[in-house]
Order: structure tokens, then sequence, then C-alpha cells
């Protein structure tokens, strides 16, 4: 007989070969656990519903991951999410410039809306989505 899933919770899910998965949240982060351990993955959820997973950059990792990759990739599907994998994770070595700090020191600030007093996005929301795109590129 085949492996097979359940869903024990709305982000996670146990195999039948002895091993549970668990998205952190839905930006990313993921748990990996089986008779060997606990595992996180570091992943990051994309605006399409798929996920990056990231190879560790310690060496000492390295091998505990791929051993789990499949595990993790299977369990993902079921839950509905593509995975794709890509090299360790490079956010620690982006280079800033002032003005990029600069926007993410204001941080998602808003404006005032219209008479109703709604709230829209300030223009430095759409900034750093850019600059995220462009990371992600």
């Amino acid at each position: 007989m085949g492996e097979e899933f359940e869903k024990i919770s709305p982000a996670g899910v146990e195999s039948t070969n002895g091993f549970t998965v668990r998205m952190m949240n839905a930006r990313g982060g993921i748990i990996y656990r089986d008779g060997v351990g606990e595992f996180r993955v570091d992943s990051e959820g994309l605006m399409d519903g798929s996920y990056v997973l990231y190879r560790p950059r310690k060496e000492s990792e390295r091998s505990r991951f791929e051993s789990i990759l499949p595990n993790v990739t299977r369990a993902m599907e079921f839950l509905g999410h593509k995975t794709q994998l890509a090299q360790e994770s490079t956010w620690g070595d982006v280079t800033w410039t002032p003005e990029d700090l600069a926007l993410a020191r204001r941080g998602f600030q808003t404006d005032r809306g219209d008479e109703k007093n709604e709230r829209k996005p300030h223009a430095t929301t759409n900034a750093l989505a850019r600059l995220l795109h462009w990371l992600r590129e």
C-alpha cells in the first residue's frame, strides 16, 4: 500500500510513512518532524500560493535537508502548494541603499483616504512591494 496523508490542521499533514509537515504561516517556514527529530525548512510563500524552499547555509544541515526534501515536497503538494527549490536564502546578503533603508524604516504607513476616512496604502507600500519583487527575481 502506498503512502497516504491525513490533514491534521489547516496547515499540517501527517504521512503514513511516519512524518509530519506543518507550515508555520503563509509567508514561510515549514516544520518537518519524524523519528529522527524536528527540522525547520527555510521557505517563502509566493503570491501564487507556491513556496520556494531554500537549501540550508550550514553544511551540517544540508544532508538532512536533502533526505527530507522529497517528503516535504509531497506533503506540500497534498496541501495544494507547488514547491520550487532554490539555493540558500540570500536575504542576509542583500545590500540596501540609503533610499531603501529610509523606505523600510517608515514601514507600511498609510495616508488618509477620501472623506469617509477610508485608509489607502501609502507610496511606501508600493515601493517595498517593488523592492521585494526585484529581490525575488
